[in-house]
């Protein structure tokens, strides 16, 4: 015999109900707290999962970037969506892009700018390049990112400064 279903309504009321529980019989305060704390944390978890989940990433690279950050990956996640596509396999510049559009990250942010450079940079050193002239990197990027070649070009001297990559005079 099956048991009553049991939904996600039905998990946040008894998410809310764990929150005002006390200790009872048999059961001590330091248990009490403890239990109501791992509720909290895998409400957190699964809520994190489900924003993951949303731009259409697999459950599988879902798991890989906890694994990959552990208690960090949340922050991570929100705050430097772009280092997913550098740091985690699996996940592209796309991916990456549409967690941190939903995020708040603006289409000109030098964050999203700088990673989108820097895909292009791996996508050629994929390829077995070493070195590209900024003329190729250019038009490039501006595709991916769907940006002016002339918007990305100016954020280049910038993003050099901050590190996402080196510029070399010839």
């Amino acid at each position: 015999a099956r048991g009553p279903e049991v939904g996600f309504e039905t998990m946040a009321v008894r998410g809310q109900r764990a929150q005002g529980r006390r200790a009872g019989p048999g059961i001590s305060t330091l248990l009490t707290l403890a239990l109501t704390d791992a509720w909290r944390e895998r409400c957190a978890l699964k809520e994190f999962m489900v924003f993951l989940q949303a731009p259409g990433l697999p459950v599988a690279l879902a798991v890989r970037i906890l694994r990959k950050y552990g208690s960090l990956a949340e922050v991570i996640v929100r705050e430097q969506p772009y280092r997913l596509a550098a740091e985690v396999y699996g996940i592209s510049f796309e991916i990456a892009d549409s967690i941190a559009a939903r995020s708040g990250v603006t289409p000109q942010a030098p964050q999203r700018v700088g990673a989108g450079v820097a895909a292009v940079l791996r996508e050629a050193a994929a390829s077995g390049h070493v070195f590209l002239p900024l003329l190729q990197v250019l038009p490039r990027a501006a595709r991916l990112l769907s940006l002016s070649p002339k918007l990305v070009e100016e954020s280049i001297p910038s993003l050099s400064e901050l590190g996402y990559f080196k510029l070399d005079k010839l």
